[in-house]
């Protein structure tokens, strides 16, 4: 699968490039400076200090079979909310616009994956955790954390596995793969699902 990821140099960003190149798809890391350390595997790098520019996300996502938008609010201090924020506010909405955008002129076939479109997942509280592999799917809120690694690899199986399930933007925290799925009719959390190994 060719997949473009917008936001590869964040936290959730860099572990879906990881781990799309060791599932072995095709992987374009856009970037807005150039990336302090070599990527893995073969992964096609982009560097566009403006990624709203409507030419260069055209660029991007040319070919792509899944476009991924992990990118996030920079601060002052890195993963410090507290601090002031150095992003354009807007920043989600706007990049969401320049994609669609541009899958409809130049990807129609490609799948939006966070962002605004067809599947945003929503974790609450990030950590820097390991990836575990255990994702539970809500659409009610809760004060969980989860690991930036968790989130990549959840948005990558997303990816490969197109059916969103019952939620098209859940709360994501970490769950137990050993949480039974519950039979009663009411039930609206998914279990969570365990990490495939890296081909």
């Amino acid at each position: 699968m060719n997949i473009t990821v917008f936001g590869a140099s964040g936290g959730i960003g860099g572990h879906v490039v990881a781990l799309a190149a060791q599932h072995g798809h095709d992987v374009r890391a856009v970037y807005r400076a150039t990336p302090p350390a070599p990527l893995p595997g073969q992964a096609e790098i982009l560097i566009a200090p403006d990624i709203f520019d409507p030419a260069f996300a055209a660029e991007a996502i040319r070919g792509a079979d899944a476009v991924v938008s992990a990118v996030g609010p920079n601060f002052a201090t890195r993963h410090h909310p507290r601090t002031a924020m150095t992003s354009p506010p807007d920043l989600h909405q706007r990049l969401a616009r320049t994609l669609i955008t541009a899958m409809q002129d130049s990807s129609p076939l490609a799948r939006l994956i966070s962002g605004l479109d067809w599947y945003a997942p929503r974790p609450v509280k990030l950590t820097d955790g390991l990836l575990t592999g255990n994702v539970r799917t809500s659409d009610r809120f809760r004060m969980k954390p989860i690991s930036r690694a968790d989130v990549a690899w959840h948005i990558l199986a997303r990816a490969e596995n197109p059916s969103p399930g019952p939620h098209r933007t859940p709360v994501i925290t970490t769950g137990s793969s050993h949480t039974p799925q519950k039979a009663a009719a009411g039930n609206r959390d998914v279990p969570a699902r365990r990490a495939p190994t890296a081909r």
